[in-house]
């Protein structure tokens, strides 16, 4: 038997549930050990995820259970004509939908959609509390933010991070992505980390909501790669994965 069919084939039952305990442990051993593994059954999760979302997981599994028996054994032409059919046809119908499936997963805006958490102010982030334009963000007045933004002459840290914030919410990325950029540049002049962890995020997801993915990628890896990024949780290998096959 070829090897990765083989492989396939574990990997198959291992998502199943089919493996007995003993071998359902050595699999989860070697797939801490291989990368190479991991992606194989990174790419069955996926296929088997849009077979499931089109309801075609028991025609699959039905044509696989019926092909395992005679891996090895001699089949009849006929009958074997017609289960390369019945696979072929499956196969093809797998394809075309995980094709579908996959395009509207590495869609920026549905993994935007997916991935996003709207920022919500707490009162112990600001000395001034009670100041209009934090006010407005905490009702949701997402235009009322923006106006009151327009009319500041010295905006504060705070205040260019709501803003931007307000835009992004908004639907107007572009806008969201001069305030956080902006932001980051006045924290760099007067050497202060104000909402830097926080403006790296959304200023990554405002590049991901413009459609603006090489610009997104590194932003996430960073978060990604450092355990204490509070905003690491967010940021899951399957999300940098989506970017980079979206790429």
């Amino acid at each position: 038997m070829n090897e990765d069919i083989y492989d396939n084939d574990i990997l198959f039952r291992y998502l199943e549930g089919e493996l007995p305990q003993e071998e359902a442990l050595r699999m989860e051993l070697l797939l801490k050990s291989d990368p190479q593994l991991r992606e194989r059954l990174e790419r069955l999760t996926a296929a088997r995820k849009a077979v499931e979302h089109y309801g075609l997981v028991e025609q699959v599994r039905a044509i696989h259970h019926e092909m395992v028996p005679t891996i090895g054994k001699p089949m009849a032409g006929a009958r074997l004509y017609r289960v390369a059919l019945s696979v072929a046809a499956v196969l093809i119908v797998m394809l075309t939908l995980a094709t579908l499936y996959m395009y509207r997963q590495l869609k920026p805006s549905n993994i935007y959609r997916e991935n996003f958490y709207p920022y919500m102010l707490t009162s112990d982030r600001s000395e001034k509390e009670q100041d209009t334009l934090s006010s407005a963000y905490k009702k949701g007045r997402m235009t009322e933010v923006r106006a009151i933004f327009s009319t500041l002459r010295s905006p504060s840290a705070r205040d260019y991070f709501l803003a931007a914030n307000s835009f992004l919410a908004l639907g107007k990325p572009d806008s969201a992505i001069a305030n956080f950029r902006k932001l980051l540049q006045l924290d760099r002049q007067r050497h202060q980390h104000e909402f830097e962890d926080d403006t790296e995020y959304y200023l990554a997801m405002s590049y991901l909501r413009a459609g603006l993915i090489a610009d997104a990628l590194p932003l996430f890896r960073k978060i990604q790669a450092d355990p204490q990024h509070p905003y690491h949780d967010k940021v899951g290998s399957w999300l940098i994965r989506r970017l980079r096959w979206a790429q």
